[in-house]
């Protein structure tokens, strides 16, 4: 994905039951720890769906009382501008995240 641009995250929660809290949780280039990002509700089917937009590599997961889904790791790429200012000149300009 590139710098800037949103991703939905969904997922279906095994019980399949309505109105469950299922935090979000993200793990940007590198800490061991999980800071909470959000939570989702669940529908009647027990499906989930929200945005994110990282600007770093960062590894997603959810999470419903003890169960844990996978991480998902979702790596971002710089937007990269090329720019035409006169003939045969470019100007470049390349936007990421820091850490």
């Amino acid at each position: 994905m590139t710098y800037g641009s949103p991703v939905t995250l969904s997922g279906v929660l095994s019980t399949q039951k309505a109105n469950q809290a299922i935090a979000i949780q993200a793990t940007e280039c590198g800490p061991q720890r999980l800071p909470r990002r959000a939570t989702l509700k669940t529908a009647a089917t027990g499906a989930f769906t929200g945005p994110v937009t990282p600007t770093i590599g960062t590894s997603y997961q959810a999470t419903s009382r003890a169960t844990k889904s996978p991480a998902v790791a979702l790596t971002v790429r710089p937007l990269l501008e090329l720019t035409k200012v006169a003939t045969g000149s470019y100007t470049a300009k390349a936007t990421a995240g820091k850490r």
